[in-house]
C-alpha cells in the first residue's frame, strides 16, 4: 500500500515547472561535464568533474553560472544532490575535508 502511496505523493509534489527546473538542471550538469572532458581532453568521471568544481574556482565560476547558483556551497550540494552516488565514494569524502582544513 505505501507503494502506491508513495507514488501519489510524488505525483502530487510533482509540478511541470519543477520537471522542466530538474530537466534544465540535468542539461546543465551534461554541459558542464562535457566542458571538463573537452578542456582535458579526455574522458572524465562524475569524481573527477566533482574534483575540479571543488578544488577550482574558475570551474566553479563556470558551473555557477550555468546552473544560476549564489555559492559555491550551493553548488556543491547541488552536483551532489543530482549525482547521490558520490557522497558514498572515499574520494569525495577525502576531497572534501582537505577542502575545509
Amino acid at each position: 500500500m505505501s507503494g502506491v502511496v508513495g507514488a501519489l505523493e510524488d505525483a502530487v509534489l510533482e509540478t511541470p515547472i519543477s520537471n522542466l527546473a530538474r530537466e534544465e538542471i540535468e542539461v546543465e550538469l551534461v554541459k558542464f561535464g562535457s566542458f571538463c572532458s573537452i578542456i582535458h581532453n579526455k574522458k572524465l568521471n562524475n569524481v573527477a568533474i566533482f574534483s575540479l568544481l571543488v578544488k577550482s574556482n574558475a570551474y566553479c565560476k563556470i558551473f555557477m553560472n550555468l546552473t544560476e547558483t549564489d555559492s559555491k556551497r550551493e553548488a556543491v550540494l547541488l552536483f551532489l544532490n543530482y549525482n547521490s552516488n558520490l557522497c558514498r565514494s572515499k574520494v569525495v569524502k577525502e576531497i572534501l575535508k582537505s577542502q575545509l582544513k
